[in-house]
């Protein structure tokens, strides 16, 4: 039996996903989507089963990955504290099956336009 599988645990949703394969293919989506500036929310609405070979709990931690509400997200105001506000279980559930690689969302702020000049 791999490392891989004799670290996966069945306590939750998260700890029974592929998460070798799903970042694989968030990593794959998100270079693909880049280039033609594609967000990520977009991007995870094309996807199917069939696109990349994922089903199930995998391809649902998949679109996690990809939408912004719900993405893994590093608050990095401060580059000396930085740290994830939002995916910490799924961080730990990567750890523990060894993966060494995902995606990411950075929040970026948008300005308004002020309208009453």
């Amino acid at each position: 039996m791999s490392c891989r599988l004799r670290t996966r645990r069945y306590c939750c949703r998260y700890h029974r996903v592929d998460w070798h394969a799903v970042s694989a293919a968030a990593i794959r989506i998100a270079l693909q989507a880049q280039p033609s500036g594609t967000p990520p929310e977009e991007a995870a609405g094309a996807i199917t089963p069939a696109s990349c070979g994922l089903d199930g709990d995998d391809l649902e931690a998949l679109g996690d990955l990809l939408m912004p509400e719900i993405g893994i997200q590093v608050d990095d105001d401060d580059p000396y504290d930085q740290h994830v506000y939002e995916g910490r279980h799924r961080v730990t559930a990567m750890r523990d099956a060894r993966v060494r690689r995902t995606v990411i969302l950075r929040p970026e702020l948008i300005e308004a336009a002020d309208d009453s000049s």
